[in-house]
């Protein structure tokens, strides 16, 4: 009855919203035929978006778009989805386009949601394995990968070039760098004038700001060699961020299964292969159901409630999680990976998966289980294009090594980390150069201005992750101050890591990204500091203990900066270094410990001024003490508790 009235002719964007509706009612109708029903829906989806198109109505098309191919792919007609999906996409980049400030980018983001990982899904299904890495690649990370482009880009010849469009680009950016560093700040609540008036004016001169950048990106495309400076990533941007020997796996789960897409060399100088692996043995409501468990009266536990709240709850969630990520979703991986004779691996989790401690995941069944860290070393990357490009073997060698590092900055406002001082001073034993800051000279003045000239960073101190605002989530300090994801972004931190290796955030829930709205953003503090310039950052997933935190960074410095020694290894790069370490610390046993820290004396030798961090050495002591007289050859850290929660973000 409504098309009568609504007719294509006289009123073509009423007629299109009612085909939509006819679509959706259709789609879920229960009477009559299904397949007959199917059929009418994908016929009213394909009318209305004949007046939906992308350029006329962005956010109709994606939202007409997005419904037609969600339809073909619940039927399974993986051929069929692929562009309406692919249409839905390209509306949804529209719309981000369009959108000037953060909060309306990452609004669009999150409208589009996990589109493209079911494109990516569906395309690969039809085997075209390159665009579903492509689709993956251009909506993982956004604003991250958008941000390193800039930084990386060689503006510099750009000055030399052409001066006029340089001083353009410089004066547009940095205008819209400090109107978002305005709307951080601003709280609208407290604005006389209102937050819609206030918000107004930002748009303004924002629009204005976003005109002005918009010519200047042109002026830059037209120069030779600046062709593609911030375009959307084509498939030959991604393969300088493959290593010969650590192929990039992105991983991703839908409600069909799970899907693995390996980007590979099988030689230094040949060119990228690409495989898909599937683990359809894996749903989004399998991942689902470890995160959250539910019961009627709400959420029961499961993964996330144990991480965020570090209750007992986590470790019997880890117990019932990594058998399952192992047999049901990375198995098939791994058998692949060692097909083609890889040892290494840097994963990029989409979604929820990016929560999960993937290496450590339990492989194999019975007698033949192994955790994944144990057969390949396991790193960690937000996307492709955020990754540092890979360097030669000897890139690094000969150059001096200078740690900053803090080390329990807040001993009286909370708890203090009575292994955090030993940590440090230990750690600082490996290097050429060691400027510590201690309890109440960590102060955030104190660190900037210490990290002019460092090439690592070892940050043991409290840390806090907001699931309210990612943007506050930090590092605590002395005297109350914090280091904040919002100082690394927009703050003067942003600019200080160019020379960074590697920052450790040895602190408690330091890798967890936001994950209720935008969990493809991967907006978390290990990001931060990778935006700000480190090539590589160490986070945590969940609250660690003090005590195995101090003995495993030891090690893995040992092992990255003077090699295994016994077992007759080099020095080893920080993913392979991480890794070993980590397996030293879940086997290791308590006599092994003991007659470890007798042998030094370090600890015994050490001399300190303040009773304080007297006590801290003959506590680490007295504790391993502790487990050597209770069961000598007991492994007091094996369970992934202790030594899971440590992921290494970059290379």
């Amino acid at each position: 009855r409504a098309l009568r009235v609504f007719t294509r002719q006289a009123l073509p964007v009423d007629w299109a919203m009612v085909q939509t509706n006819l679509g959706n009612a259709q789609r879920e109708r229960t009477r009559g035929s299904r397949e007959k029903n199917i059929e009418r829906a994908l016929g009213h989806y394909a009318n209305a978006l004949e007046i939906f198109t992308c350029q006329t109505f962005p956010a109709n098309c994606r939202h007409v778009a997005t419904s037609l191919g969600d339809l073909l792919f619940s039927e399974r007609r993986w051929c069929e989805a692929v562009a309406p999906l692919d249409l839905a996409l390209r509306a949804a980049q529209s719309l981000y386009e369009a959108s000037l400030l953060r909060d309306g980018k990452e609004g669009e983001l999150a409208e589009t949601g996990d589109l493209h990982r079911r494109t990516a899904y569906a395309l690969a299904r039809a085997g075209k394995a390159q665009a579903a890495v492509l689709a993956l690649e251009r909506w993982r990370a956004r604003r991250l990968s958008e941000a390193l482009a800039r930084d990386r880009a060689d503006l510099e010849s750009v000055r030399l070039r052409a001066p006029e469009v340089y001083a353009a680009y410089q004066r547009a950016t940095e205008g819209l760098q400090a109107l978002e560093m305005r709307l951080q700040e601003m709280d609208f609540s407290l604005r006389e004038r209102g937050p819609r008036l206030a918000r107004e004016e930002l748009g303004r001169e924002a629009e204005q700001l976003h005109a002005q950048l918009s010519a200047a990106i042109e002026g830059i495309r037209h120069l030779p060699d600046f062709r593609g400076f911030l375009k959307q990533a084509e498939f030959v941007d991604i393969t300088d961020a493959v290593a010969a020997d650590a192929p990039l796996v992105y991983l991703v789960t839908t409600s069909a299964g799970s899907l693995a897409l390996i980007l590979f060399r099988a030689s230094p100088s040949a060119g990228l292969g690409c495989e898909a692996v599937w683990a359809d043995a894996f749903t989004q409501s399998d991942l689902q159901s470890l995160l959250q468990e539910l019961e009627s009266g709400g959420t029961a536990g499961g993964y996330l409630e144990g991480q965020l709240q570090n209750t007992p709850l986590l470790k019997l969630s880890l117990d019932k999680l990594l058998p399952v990520l192992g047999s049901e979703l990375l198995s098939p991986v791994t058998a692949k990976l060692a097909e083609l004779g890889f040892q290494q691996m840097l994963l990029i989790p989409c979604g929820y998966l990016g929560l999960l401690p993937l290496h450590a995941a339990l492989c194999g069944e019975n007698s033949n289980a192994f955790h994944l860290l144990e057969r390949f070393t396991v790193a960690y990357g937000p996307s492709a294009r955020a990754l540092p490009i890979p360097l030669a073997g000897s890139a690094e060698q000969d150059t001096p090594t200078v740690l900053v590092g803090v080390g329990n900055p807040s001993p009286t406002s909370h708890r203090p980390l009575l292994f955090s001082r030993t940590e440090l001073e230990e750690v600082g034993c490996f290097f050429d150069t060691f400027h510590p800051l201690y309890e109440g000279g960590a102060t955030k003045v104190a660190l900037l201005q210490a990290l002019d000239g460092a090439t690592y960073v070892h940050l043991s101190c409290h840390g806090a992750f907001s699931p309210d605002n990612a943007l506050d989530s930090c590092l605590l300090l002395a005297h109350n101050e914090t280091l904040s994801l919002r100082d690394m972004l927009y703050g003067e931190a942003r600019t200080l890591l160019k020379q960074v290796r590697l920052v450790v955030l040895s602190a408690c829930q330091s890798a967890i990204a936001e994950f209720s709205r935008l969990p493809d953003e991967v907006t978390s503090l290990q990001a931060g500091f990778l935006q700000a310039g480190a090539r590589g950052v160490i986070g945590t997933l969940w609250q660690v203990e003090d005590m195995s935190t101090a003995l495993l960074m030891s090690k893995f410095y040992e092992y990255h900066l003077v090699g295994n020694i016994p077992g007759n290894q080099p020095p080893m790069a920080p993913a392979q270094a991480f890794a070993c370490a980590q397996s030293w610390l879940r086997t290791v046993t308590a006599r092994e410990l003991r007659d470890s820290y007798w042998r030094r004396k370090e600890l015994d030798d050490l001399q300190r001024p303040a009773a304080q961090q007297q006590m801290s050495a003959s506590v680490a002591l007295q504790g391993i003490i502790r487990f050597s007289l209770q069961d000598p050859e007991s492994r007091p850290f094996a369970h992934p508790y202790y030594w899971a929660p440590f992921v290494l973000f970059g290379r």
